[in-house]
């Protein structure tokens, strides 16, 4: 595909490659401006049920707007036969390369980056919008330090397809919420569990939930069988572990 044409884009580069999709760098033609393309991979797109999802949900996030939240410009229509979605191109690197060259972060970086993502989710839930995915490789850092939450409600698409293809769970069990992983509806609140989950690793360098495989992560994220992050970073401020702790409450009511 690179060095190709999709629709009205020109591929220049790959930039990444995940279970689902494949992440590209492309110029839009017309306008000569520089995006980047998520395509689903062809066994996820190969029905029109499945692009009828895909197309429904990119409809609903297309029309998120805000500086925290990765901005959609174009997706495939129905009768595409590839799913992608065109985004802005962000310079600069996800969370979890971020946190890969700096190791752990200080109680103040981990605020301030917490504060951009608490903003965007704030701004989609009043819009109804769920994002079912926080983790670090969905966060963006730009270089001037605007931060970005990608992905929003692609989760729901991906749940749906594979639900009927392999009846997998989708999403990354250390950091989904205990109604999450027991096939729970879920809501906002889920996502708050998600967002603390994400400081947990940001401040202590691991997962609050961790295990062998995903039975054992998902019967301790159910039962809120973790480490105390006190224990784990005695020097943190004691209000930032104070609110991770609320957030990660296994009691969705009481988050």
């Amino acid at each position: 595909m690179i060095g190709g044409k999709l629709d009205k884009y020109d591929i220049i580069e790959k930039l990444g490659e995940g279970g689902m999709a494949t992440v590209y760098k492309a110029v839009h033609t017309p306008l000569k401006r520089v995006v980047a393309i998520k395509v689903l991979h062809p066994h996820l797109s190969s029905s029109t049920r499945n692009r009828n999802r895909f197309a429904r949900e990119a409809q609903t996030i297309e029309q998120l707007e805000h500086d925290n939240i990765l901005r959609i410009f174009d997706y495939s229509g129905s009768t595409a036969s590839d799913c992608y979605i065109v985004t802005e191109f962000v310079e600069g690197h996800t969370l979890q390369e971020l946190l890969e060259e700096e190791g752990l972060l200080s109680s103040e970086l981990v605020s301030l980056i917490c504060l951009q993502l608490s903003r965007g989710l704030a701004y989609a839930h009043e819009e109804n919008v769920i994002h079912r995915d926080i983790k670090p490789e969905n966060v963006m850092v730009r270089n001037d330090g605007t931060v970005k939450l990608m992905d929003f409600g692609i989760a729901k698409v991906l749940e749906e397809i594979s639900v009927t293809l392999t009846g997998s769970l989708i999403g990354s069990p250390a950091y989904m919420s205990p109604e999450s992983v027991q096939e729970g509806k879920p809501d906002q609140r889920s996502d708050l569990f998600s967002l603390g989950s994400l400081m947990f690793y940001m401040l202590s360098g691991q997962v609050p939930f961790s295990g062998k495989n995903p039975s054992v992560i998902i019967r301790k994220v159910i039962e809120g069988d973790r480490p105390s992050l006190s224990d784990l970073v005695p020097g943190a401020d004691h209000r930032l572990i104070t609110l991770i702790e609320h957030l990660l409450h296994p009691d969705v009511n009481e988050r």
